[in-house]
């Protein structure tokens, strides 16, 4: 019997695999993909947020920030690339500002530090290929870039080093609570676990109602997509240079890579289909031609691939989005 099984191998369940390998516990990690790092964790923008956009009474304002502090050190100990470049939420009208100062007072609380809004004579010295028409941004020194897949790989690996096991193409089927102990069936074997934490991404939903009969909460599901250029554009733009957010999306980023690339999306859009990872020319179209609008000289003609992926979001029926993190009401230990 294990002590504790971790459900899912992307980002959060190999962090809290190799936090909780420090001890002395017997862990699991149990993933259906092939490798780690599969789902969304391999497809996103790579940002390490700062904490700006989040509500302070919300778990996301109180712990972006913290996590953000601890980027630097993390990566260094994993030997995994990590740029703390900076970024700018953009405007040209009063819009835009009543949004930023908006933005603004989020992070003041939320005690990200070294925000500031500046005018269009320092945006354009700090990212003199922006758009002239761009009148003043939001400031943040503290958001940084990283390679998640990278990192989750060196974080399994670090766990794996002590002691961790991991279970890949491994998908729970079915999980029983009997007595204080979960039998956790996958198609391959059955598992016991005296703890399990549910860290499955899109599929979180369908596992946690595995051991609830009335499921505390639902993913709604976003599907991003990107397209990334080649690394003679890469030099294009310094900071993550991210548009205003209108009414029902967000805006589109330009977003450097540590690996010298550039990367523009994510074009966002509702979808129920949780293995729904294709791209549309629909969208790719529409990411362009709203990038241009930030940065006119984008050179779309060095466009190397796109991808896309799918966010999770938590709805516990009232307010929708935040981070989800306790204990299963109905099966304790979960």
């Amino acid at each position: 019997m294990y002590d504790l099984a971790i459900i899912g191998a992307g980002v959060i369940g190999t962090f809290i695999a190799r936090e909780l390998s420090r001890y002395k516990i017997n862990i699991v990690i149990i993933e259906k993909e092939n490798d780690v790092s599969n789902g969304a964790t391999m497809a996103n923008s790579g940002i390490v947020y700062d904490g700006y956009h989040s509500k302070a009474d919300r778990m996301k304002g109180n712990l972006i920030p913290r996590g953000n502090e601890m980027y630097d050190k993390l990566c260094e100990e994993l030997d995994v690339p990590f740029k703390r470049i900076g970024s700018l939420v953009v405007g040209s009208n009063e819009e835009d500002m009543e949004k930023i100062k908006k933005l603004y007072k989020k992070g003041v609380a939320n005690k990200v530090p070294d925000l500031k809004i500046i005018d269009r004579e320092e945006v354009l010295r700090m990212e003199p290929n922006l758009n002239p028409e761009i009148k003043f941004a939001l400031y943040s020194p503290t958001c940084g870039i990283t390679s998640p897949f990278e990192l989750t790989v060196a974080l399994a690996e670090n766990a794996m080093d002590n002691g961790v096991e991991l279970l890949l193409n491994s998908e729970v089927i079915d999980i029983k609570k009997v007595d204080k102990r979960f039998q956790i069936i996958t198609k391959e074997k059955q598992l016991e676990a005296k703890y399990v934490i549910n860290c499955s991404g899109v599929y979180a939903d369908k596992i946690n109602s595995m051991v609830e009969e009335a499921p505390s909460f639902k993913i709604d599901i976003k599907r991003g997509q990107y397209l990334v250029l080649d690394k003679n554009a890469g030099n294009l733009i310094k900071n993550v240079v991210q548009q205003c957010k209108t009414e029902n999306e967000k805006g589109i980023l330009l977003i450097p890579t540590v690996h010298g690339n550039l990367m523009i999306g994510p074009g966002l859009e509702e979808t129920n289909d949780k293995e729904g990872t294709e791209t549309t020319a629909e969208m790719l179209n529409s990411i362009c031609k709203k990038a241009i609008k930030t940065c006119p000289d984008i050179p779309l003609n060095q466009v190397i691939r796109s991808f896309s992926g799918l966010k999770a979001k938590g709805d516990t029926g009232g307010d929708t989005g935040d981070f989800i993190i306790e204990e299963s009401h109905e099966a304790k230990g979960f």
